[in-house]
């Protein structure tokens, strides 16, 4: 590979990072991958041209449109993974909640109906006349 053909290639390479915005780690693995096999295109055929490279491997742009499409795709399933938990969190919240209603009306609707069966009603002195009639 020739000293001019890598310059250019530094530049298009240079060209395809200033398209991209911040990224995270597996995308700079796959862009580094993607830089890695561009410059081995490059060794392979001493003779091609940046053209060729371009043309090849595609436009700043394309690379740049592909790499963050995948990028969406994985922030996309990684937020719908969040937006799943955070339902059956609050899911399970409710069903907590409605059970905890449930016990506690159970338990007051007890305790204002409770009697004690082991002490004796007091009765009146007029209803022990009447029952001996």
């Amino acid at each position: 590979m020739n000293v001019t053909l890598q310059k250019e290639l530094k530049a298009y390479q240079k060209s395809i990072r200033k398209k991209l915005p911040f990224l995270n780690k597996n995308c700079r693995l796959v862009l580094r991958d993607f830089f890695c096999e561009m410059e081995n295109y490059a060794v392979e055929c001493p003779d091609a041209s940046i053209a060729e490279i371009k043309e090849k491997f595609g436009s700043p742009e394309a690379v740049a449109a592909s790499l963050l499409s995948d990028e969406k795709a994985a922030m996309l399933k990684k937020q719908n993974k969040r937006v799943l938990i955070a339902g059956a969190a609050l899911l399970l919240l409710v069903v907590m909640l409605s059970v905890m209603a449930v016990i506690l009306g159970d338990i007051y609707l007890n305790e204002k109906n409770y009697h004690r069966f082991d002490e004796p009603e007091a009765v009146a002195p007029s209803e022990l006349s009447d029952s001996n009639k």
